[in-house]
């Protein structure tokens, strides 16, 4: 369900994590470059498609390896819904596929405020 990748770095990373001994930069440009932000984002606005079951069921994948970084993605994805809910349509697009990858944190076309 997870990216090997991601999985062994939240392994490596977890007690860190919790600690808050690890970089709190390097962990959001994991989550994206594993695509798990993509979950449930329709595939034109360059996400990875699925239903919001889908993305709840990563949140609990990333959990079984470290709680702090899925509390991280869970903050994440509840605001990348509220953006695809919002009825602000230029909002949801300008932060679609421009900020999913990992190209944080400031992504070429997004808002930085």
């Amino acid at each position: 369900m997870l990216d090997p990748t991601l999985s062994d770095w939240l392994d490596r990373q977890a007690d860190a994590l919790d600690r808050g001994d690890a970089d709190p930069a390097a962990l959001l440009p994991r989550l994206a470059a594993a695509g798990v932000l993509g979950v449930a984002v329709e595939e034109r606005l360059g996400g990875a498609g699925g239903t919001l079951a889908d993305a709840v069921e990563r949140v609990a994948a990333v959990a079984a390896h470290s709680l702090t970084a899925a509390f991280v993605f869970w903050g994440q994805r509840a605001f990348i819904e509220y953006l695809l809910q919002s009825p602000n349509q230029n909002c949801a697009n300008a932060c679609s596929a421009t900020c999913w990858p990992a190209a944080w944190p400031a992504p070429p076309g997004c808002p930085t405020r």
